[in-house]
């Protein structure tokens, strides 16, 4: 079954997909490192899905020519890992085999949070990081509550009714505020327990069932965006199972939602006169298949001081004064709504579990861009001195553009050997 939802949310017309997918099952618990249980199919509902979807917007599927090497499978994971053998849930996976004898395998993430990554590791294959299918194996995963893995449909965060941004004042800030409480109630309530087991800790124990179930020792790791706060939380719960991790364009791992729009809005003010037309990064064009009701509850899952909304519009206030040029514009954030001064976790009734981030002395590049907006680099930088590694600061706007860029190969050297980048 497929659902195709059309919605506004603050940064333009969004389309969204949900994708319930055939394959196969498989039972990652006790499995070996020295054998893979993992079976793999041709991805012919995936293609299809995605076909079906670009036909919609007039454009050629970015899977059409995509090799045999390319395929797909399933993997059953416990919803709650606290209780193993209890529900089980489905992540769906893709890999792109490499070209060569295999060097390595490296798990991808292309953020959201509540994107789909299936379609991520021919993303790469298309980019300027090409290089690196011919090394290594790049495997894509549809995080919990995304794409073709488990998820719950919730139409109260579907269809909400966006108010008129022109009349926007703290009455209707307030009103729209109630709409999202009483949506994220009533969405939760349809399945608490998947809700409450949808974060970012468990995204990462998923992708050591993965790790397991296809019989590897260590994996690599690429992240972008919130895939760099899922790798940091992957790298902090199993450092033992990571060869190496690069992170593009880091998330704030505080979990503090006023300094995060702080940040950001700061950010704005800075490099308000440097707007870039610099490629957006490896992601395919206008392909967003994208789940609003996972990226909400990812978030605020995470995020402390998100649902009260008075203390949200005084916030937005405070930052109106503070950098009046942007200070009042919807912050490009997970946790903002659609319209600025209103928080997407308003009445959210679970406790927010902030990210590991714990040191470690495993292999890790970092990499940020001085002039983005979307995460600032100070995020960056506060990452490496919480979590370690090395840091490699571009000069560009462009969030997540390391794929495309002038230093992509530097990427796929770092993946391939290890060899560090650092700026002179």
């Amino acid at each position: 079954m497929k659902k195709l939802v059309t919605a506004s949310l603050g940064t333009g017309l969004v389309l969204f997909l949900s994708v319930c997918t055939q394959g196969i099952s498989i039972a990652a618990q006790g499995s070996s490192p020295e054998r893979s249980q993992t079976v793999w199919n041709d991805c012919s509902a995936l293609k299809k899905d995605v076909q079906d979807m670009f036909q919609l917007i007039g454009l050629p599927s970015p899977l059409e020519n995509v090799s045999d090497r390319f395929q797909c499978a399933e993997v059953e994971v416990p919803l709650n890992y606290e209780d193993p053998n209890g529900k089980k849930v489905s992540i769906a996976i893709s890999r792109i085999q490499a070209q060569g004898p295999e060097q390595g395998v490296i798990f991808t993430n292309p953020g959201g949070p509540g994107l789909e990554g299936r379609t991520l590791p021919r993303a790469i294959e298309a980019s300027a990081m090409a290089d690196i299918t011919r090394t290594h194996t790049l495997v894509g995963i549809d995080v919990r509550g995304t794409g073709g893995s488990t998820s719950v449909t919730c139409n109260s965060l579907h269809n909400l009714d966006i108010p008129e941004i022109a009349d926007f004042d703290q009455a209707a800030a307030s009103a729209f505020s109630e709409t999202i409480a009483r949506a994220n109630i009533d969405c939760v309530a349809e399945d608490p327990d998947f809700f409450s087991a949808l974060t970012t800790q468990n995204a990462a124990r998923d992708m050591n069932t993965i790790r397991e179930a296809m019989g590897l020792d260590k994996v690599s790791y690429f992240g972008v965006s919130w895939g760099t706060e899922l790798g940091i939380e992957f790298r902090s719960q199993f450092p033992q199972h990571i060869e190496r991790m690069l992170l593009d364009s880091v998330t704030d791992i505080s979990g503090d939602a006023r300094s995060s729009l702080d940040d950001i809005a700061q950010a704005r003010e800075a490099f308000e006169a440097h707007k870039t037309n610099d490629s957006p990064g490896f992601a395919l064009p206008d392909y967003k298949i994208f789940d609003p009701v996972t990226r909400s509850t990812i978030t605020c899952n995470a995020y402390s001081d998100a649902s009260d909304a008075q203390q949200q519009w005084r916030d937005y206030l405070r930052r109106a004064q503070e950098f009046p040029r942007t200070g009042s514009s919807r912050p490009p954030h997970p946790l903002s709504s659609a319209v600025a001064g209103v928080s997407a976790c308003t009445g959210w009734p679970h406790k927010p579990r902030n990210i590991s981030a714990r040191y470690s002395h495993g292999s890790l590049q970092l990499v940020g861009h001085l002039k983005e907006t979307v995460t600032p680099a100070v995020w960056t930088q506060r990452a490496q001195q919480k979590i370690g590694g090395h840091l490699f600061m571009i000069d560009n706007g462009a969030h997540g553009s390391l794929s495309s860029g002038p230093h992509a190969q530097k990427a796929v050297e770092y993946l391939q050997t290890g060899k560090i980048f650092v700026n002179p």
